[in-house]
């Protein structure tokens, strides 16, 4: 891995004007001094102080501010698997487009990201495993 991904990533998405904080490595808690998604910002001077010492820290993105929807995969439970409820989807039709955007969690879950306006959402386990999230 390259040393300053998260950085690199981190930059890219403020430049796109997606609001950006970091999280302590493998976690999704944020670092001392960081309010985590209510520190959010595009301010590439910020992150890079953020990030230029802690290269591995995880990056976290404000959905609110960055008008995303994320459909969240978890696979937490053997009754809440979310891949399950996929495939189960999948099988009455329903698919998501081939050019939806997929990121890998550190739970080995994904997240499908999704540009959205609408009205913010935070709906838990809409389907088992699955949560629909735009909030924050």
């Amino acid at each position: 891995m390259k040393e300053f991904a998260t950085l690199d990533k981190a930059i890219e998405l403020a430049q796109r004007g997606y609001a950006v904080y970091p999280l302590i490595e493998n976690t999704k808690k944020p670092p001392k001094g960081v309010s985590g998604y209510k520190d959010a910002t595009i301010d590439q001077g910020t992150i890079f102080a953020w990030f230029e010492n802690h290269p591995d820290y995880n990056l976290g993105l404000r959905l609110d501010l960055s008008d995303l929807l994320i459909v969240d995969v978890d696979m937490h439970e053997p009754t809440k698997n979310g891949r399950t409820s996929l495939v189960q989807l999948f099988n009455q039709g329903l698919t998501l487009p081939n050019d939806t955007y997929i990121e890998r969690t550190a739970n080995n879950g994904v997240h499908y990201f999704f540009k959205y306006a609408g009205a913010k959402v935070r709906k838990i386990d809409v389907w088992p495993g699955i949560d629909l999230l735009s909030d924050f």
